[in-house]
């Protein structure tokens, strides 16, 4: 897979580019003002790259995500690489997020707080 715009579409298959502008690189420097990070779906194939400004709040990548898979704000839980939920208002500068990060955005499941309404026969 090659790292820079013209062929990650075609290298990359399923890999869709958004805004990534410069090249994917493992670490960043001090110096940069943006981060890429690339937001993987359930089904494995849907994998979205994007790039954004390092004091942007997290939750500009979540609306792009929904609005690029048709899905209004709450559908999708976004999980950070150790596997947890991703606070919207942080920044990739207060998660310490490098280039090239990858969220797992998975269809959040909504209950488990009250008494089941499920009867098991004995």
């Amino acid at each position: 897979c090659h790292n820079y715009k013209g062929d990650l579409e075609h290298a990359c298959g399923n890999i869709r580019d958004t805004h990534l502008t410069t090249s994917v690189s493992a670490s960043v420097s001090s110096s940069s003002t943006h981060v890429t990070v690339s937001v993987k779906g359930q089904d494995e194939e849907e994998h979205r790259v994007f790039r954004m400004r390092r004091n942007d709040k997290m939750s500009k990548v979540m609306e792009r995500y929904n609005d690029a898979r048709g899905a209004e704000s709450g559908t999708y839980a976004f999980l950070s690489e150790g596997g947890t939920m991703i606070n919207k208002d942080k920044t990739p500068d207060e998660m310490e997020i490098k280039d090239g990060y990858q969220i797992d955005a998975m269809l959040h499941q909504h209950g488990g707080f009250g008494p089941s309404s499920i009867n098991f026969l004995s």
